[in-house]
């Protein structure tokens, strides 16, 4: 899996369930694959060990976002004043249920003090509350955590209450793809 990088595919549906890919090589939050995205090997990994062979899906492609996604989009191309048309294009993804995040995210969103966090203040149904489903894959993603050989401390901050582990734990259950900008570093 070392160096290996998973691409998002734009319609789940034509891998049997599975969003991702491997293949591709990684480009810098704003370049031309922005919006379709890319996950570094580990999350990759995450979404395809937890979901099983029949990667069972909802019968439509769903994002679930990460709060980098977001804080980036408002930070750099997508500010509000400058780009209100995402933010725009992004609600009406929400209503037809293709783009939404979770409660933790949105927790993250509202420490901040700045348009972002108002946003998530008034778009609270764009972050879901986790479910039973979703606790259903934690053991199983603390079982693959475990058995990657991490450093403790990387363990911890994964598996402690942050939200990337709620996210992949609802990615798998849901059969989201999951967007964010974050990857994985190997050690030197």
């Amino acid at each position: 899996m070392t160096g290996r990088r998973w691409q998002l595919l734009q319609h789940s549906a034509a891998t049997a369930g599975a969003p991702l890919r491997p293949g591709g090589h990684h480009l810098d939050a704003g370049g031309p694959d922005d919006v379709q995205g890319r996950l570094p090997a580990a999350r990759g990994q995450e979404a395809l060990d937890l979901r099983g062979a029949d990667g069972k899906g909802e019968g439509r492609v769903m994002y679930l976002v990460d709060s980098n996604v977001l804080i980036e989009a408002k930070n750099r191309y997508y500010a509000f004043d400058n780009a209100p048309g995402f933010w725009e294009w992004l609600e009406r993804a929400h209503r037809a249920g293709c783009v939404f995040s979770i409660e933790k995210v949105e927790e993250e969103l509202l420490r901040g003090d700045d348009e972002l966090a108002k946003w998530a203040q008034g778009h609270h149904s764009f972050f879901r509350q986790l479910d039973q489903r979703t606790t259903q894959y934690f053991s199983r993603l603390s079982e693959w955590a475990r058995s990657q050989n991490f450093k403790p401390a990387a363990l911890h901050e994964f598996t402690a209450e942050a939200a990337d582990y709620l996210l992949v734990a609802f990615a798998a259950a849901h059969s989201c793809t999951l967007v964010t900008n974050k990857v994985s570093v190997k050690p030197p």
